[in-house]
């Protein structure tokens, strides 16, 4: 953040020389203390000996330290949490967490091939040289392979589900330091890895010859079958283990279903009748109504969803937040009269918010989809609802490992609507994140 500072006040020349000054130390000092890292944890597994850890462990602390006042706003929140951490592995546990910390350290694996991708780049701009593109092309997707693998599936895997690791502490203050750390480490990696994916749409975008707007025909005759793919889906998840209260959030996709495909076969025909222009107004004409329907449908399905997690439990509902030890009763009766309030107020305000663009002829464009303030306040009155019911279901699982994965779900689908990931596809990239959210609430469901 320092150097950023230090290259807005000096003169272009300069602050570029500064730039690529600083880039140089940071891939060469990285590649150091990648490659030990690597070679320190090779000698720990052999050996058991936990000097090779603490070893990298001071490498590691002393690059951070250097580095904190180099690098940008989110890396100097993962500096600063891997400083935290090393301080509270060597001031304040009790415990050897040798383990944990050799798994945090296989994290470092996937930046040889980010640091190599950067040097090939670096090489083919001073040299213009096309034949570095391929091995570039390679170096970044063995970067995306091996940050999803070791940032976020061997992370899952071996950190986030080691619940050895945060139960040892009986200090509640301590455990609630492990899991936030953690934690935060671990959104901060799905953040990085969604700013990966849409480097990688940009760039396969960049190789497809269609215009926008033939790109949002697709998507909208794309998104007329992707409810009802993710209704049939459910069908086949329940049908293993069918019971009566199913039902209620079967009948909800299908509902979804319907509204969903009038509302994107109507959006599909406009676009189409509009070409090459993609500016119709979602708001006025023919397509309001199904717009209302649509977004009603989508806050009953949320409702229908709640009653089946609530419905199918005792007539007790426990909750139970892991981080302060603490659970909390209700009754069904209760969460239901709560919910059908909650969620009465969304389809109330979502469908009058829609009517009164449509009354003081307010434009509400289809291209609208970022943070224009009518996209974001009708979200807002939609997503609500449906953020409180899954974070509740979350809390109070019967398990733990499904608990993240809901959870991860529901960021990454948070991710998707603010970062535009798909671009012209984000729509579909949503819809495709709902189909992964219903299947993990459907297993959540047929535990019992």
């Amino acid at each position: 953040m320092l150097v950023t500072f230090i290259e807005k006040v000096l003169p272009p020349k300069y602050a570029t020389q500064i730039e690529k000054m600083v880039n140089y130390y940071k891939n060469i000092v990285g590649l150091i203390v990648c490659v030990s890292t690597l070679y320190n944890i090779y000698q720990y597994e052999t050996t058991k000996d936990p000097g090779y850890i603490d070893m990298t462990n001071y490498i590691i602390i002393t690059q951070n330290i250097i580095e904190l006042p180099l690098v940008n706003l989110s890396s100097f929140v993962h500096h600063a949490i891997v400083l935290t951490l090393m301080y509270c592995k060597y001031y304040v546990s009790p415990y050897d967490v040798t383990k944990i910390n050799k798994n945090l350290l296989m994290m470092e694996i996937s930046s040889i091939p980010l640091i190599i991708r950067t040097m090939i780049h670096d090489s083919r701009r001073k040299s213009d040289k096309v034949q570095y593109y391929f091995y570039e092309l390679i170096a970044a997707m063995l970067f995306t392979a091996s940050f999803y693998y070791y940032r976020l599936d061997y992370y899952v895997e071996n950190v986030l589900y080691d619940r050895s690791f945060y139960d040892q502490y009986t200090d509640i203050s301590v455990k609630q330091i492990a899991y936030v750390f953690t934690y935060t480490f671990y959104f901060l990696n799905i953040y990085w890895f969604m700013i990966i994916l849409k480097n990688w749409v940009k760039y396969f975008r960049s190789l497809i010859s269609t215009n926008e707007s033939t790109m949002y025909i697709i998507n909208e005759w794309c998104l007329q079958y992707t409810s009802g793919i993710t209704w049939i889906t459910a069908c086949i998840y329940y049908n293993s283990s069918m019971r009566w209260v199913y039902m209620y959030d079967l009948f909800g996709l299908f509902v979804l279903g319907i509204s969903s495909y009038g509302y994107h076969t109507k959006i599909y025909n406009a676009l189409v009748n509009a070409y090459p222009s993609f500016d119709i107004d979602t708001a006025h004409g023919s397509i309001l109504p199904f717009y209302q329907l649509d977004v009603t449908c989508i806050l009953m399905n949320g409702f229908f969803k709640t009653m089946t997690n609530i419905w199918r439990n005792s007539s007790e509902i426990s909750f139970y937040i892991l981080p302060y030890d603490l659970t909390f009763t209700t009754t069904r009766e209760s969460l239901t009269v709560f919910f059908v309030i909650l969620y009465g107020c969304g389809i109330y305000q979502s469908v009058t918010f829609l009517q009164k663009l449509q009354q003081t002829s307010t434009p509400f464009l289809y291209s609208e989809t970022k943070f224009d303030w009518k996209f974001t306040k009708v979200n807002i009155y939609i997503c609500l609802p449906l953020v409180v019911s899954i974070l509740l279901s979350i809390i109070q699982s019967k398990s733990y490992e499904l608990g993240i994965q809901n959870f991860t779900v529901l960021y990454v689908i948070i991710l998707i609507r603010t970062m535009h990931i798909g671009y012209e596809y984000n729509h579909l990239l949503f819809h495709m994140s709902i189909l992964w959210l219903t299947i993990t609430i459907c297993r959540l469901n047929l535990l019992d």
